[in-house]
């Protein structure tokens, strides 16, 4: 358990994924949006898409040679509330 929530959040500490988590809260959106969005090269947005797929947090969509890049909430937010959980008194 403990290795598993110390991958999760190395996964989230990096600035340009908590960026894109961001930003995939407000929509769902194409590989190519964000990557102008956060002024980023389209396979920089794929190598940090890889990291938040392991987490579950990010899911996609392949339309034609794009990929449609969206937030999965709970899969972001149910490990946090784990984590805090070991910290409540019971």
């Amino acid at each position: 358990m403990l290795e598993k929530q110390a991958a999760f959040f190395k996964v989230l500490a990096d600035p340009k994924r908590i960026a894109i988590l961001r930003l995939l809260k407000e929509r769902p959106w194409f590989g190519q949006e964000l990557a102008e969005k956060l002024d980023i090269s389209p396979p920089t947005v794929s190598y940090h898409m890889g990291f938040l797929q392991q987490t579950g947090a990010v899911s996609f969509v392949r339309t034609d040679n794009r990929f449609y890049y969206s937030l999965n909430i709970s899969r972001l937010i149910e490990p946090l509330r784990q984590f805090i959980g070991g910290f409540e008194e019971e």
